[in-house]
């Protein structure tokens, strides 16, 4: 006998926009610690150049912190486990010099960079690659006394990275883990750079707690002051300026508690939470605000309303120290670089 049956047929069609793509970041920060920044990208991103899924990304950034930078990413093979990448990158920083919670002095740094990398993809957890880096820095005071001696330099070196992530959000997850691991060896400068970070978030009810560790610091040789580990602002001791503490060999450890009490105005469906974070960090060698050399540990503790919006993640809030300084804050937007 044949029995009836119902057949389910999809028929996919392809999305009428793509497979090229234009993106814009904002980020406004202001702070009563030190001055108001801003910065705006505008980025380019090709897909699908060829049948194994190569990507070209072209982006620019105004603002305080201008940069520019063309990237290449090429699978190796139709499931996209390997891949080789290139890129050539061009940013201005700026270091700032705090003695005693005050800003003495200001250092351009301009860095250029170009860079071969392999890379696989470890599934659906994150992202492994290998390569090598030269780069060209360029030191030199913008205001202030002279505090670090200015120069120019360039050298090459060979970098790894493994970054992971199960967090359920991009931005204030409820729940999941992220690792990053960064090693950077350049015999040539003589130092070696590595950064270990960990996070974590789970929540109960509409309670969402998040823990972070990291470490910055150097293996071998001494950070050079352009390329310092850095304390200050949001998730990283926020009682202080952006930049405010640099240094060798930091630790952080940061505990975050938020509650969600309803939705962000204007129509955002994101959540609007209250939170409390209590953050602690030591610091092996103080490159800036030397005066806290005899505090093993330095403490911030800041409460803050907080959520995501369709441009990056908002904040407002205050952090206090028992170092010796506090800091009302507020964040819009992505967070264009990291500490």
């Amino acid at each position: 006998a044949v029995l009836d049956r119902n057949i389910l047929r999809i028929l996919p069609v392809e999305k009428s926009w793509g497979p090229d793509y234009l993106r814009f970041a904002l980020l406004l920060e202001a702070e009563t610690a030190s001055e108001a920044t801003w910065g705006m990208r505008l980025a380019y991103q090709k897909t699908l150049m060829n049948t194994l899924g190569g990507e070209f990304l072209a982006a620019v950034d105004i603002g305080n912190a201008p940069a520019a930078g063309v990237n290449f990413y090429q699978p190796l093979d139709p499931e996209q486990r390997f891949f080789v990448g290139a890129g050539i990158d061009y940013s201005r920083n700026t270091a700032p010099v705090f003695q005693n919670n005050e800003k003495l002095a200001q250092y351009k740094v301009d860095r250029g960079s170009a860079g071969l990398w392999l890379g696989t993809n470890i599934g659906s957890l994150g992202q492994a690659t290998l390569g090598a880096i030269e780069q060209y820095v360029s030191f030199e005071r913008d205001v202030g006394a002279t505090y670090w001696p200015e120069g120019n330099t360039h050298y090459f070196g060979w970098r790894a990275n493994l970054t992971l992530d199960q967090f359920n959000r991009l931005y204030f997850p409820t729940k999941g883990w992220g690792t990053r691991l960064e090693y950077f060896n350049s015999p040539d400068a003589g130092f070696s750079r590595a950064l270990v970070a960990q996070s974590v978030a789970g929540s109960v009810g509409n309670t969402v707690g998040l823990m972070t560790f990291r470490y910055t610091g150097s293996v071998t040789g001494n950070l050079p002051v352009y390329d310092a580990a850095k304390l200050g602002g949001i998730d990283n001791m926020v009682a202080f300026a952006r930049g405010q503490i640099a240094g060798d060999d930091i630790y952080y450890l940061g505990a975050r508690v938020e509650h969600i009490i309803g939705k962000l105005p204007l129509g955002i469906s994101s959540d609007l939470r209250v939170g409390i974070n209590l953050e602690g960090a030591h610091v092996g060698e103080f490159y800036t605000e030397t005066n806290l050399k005899s505090a093993r540990f330095l403490n911030s503790t800041s409460v803050y309303l907080g959520g995501a919006t369709p441009i990056g993640p908002l904040y407002l809030g205050f952090g206090y120290s028992t170092n010796g300084s506090s800091n009302l804050f507020f964040s819009l937007g992505v967070p264009f670089s990291r500490p």
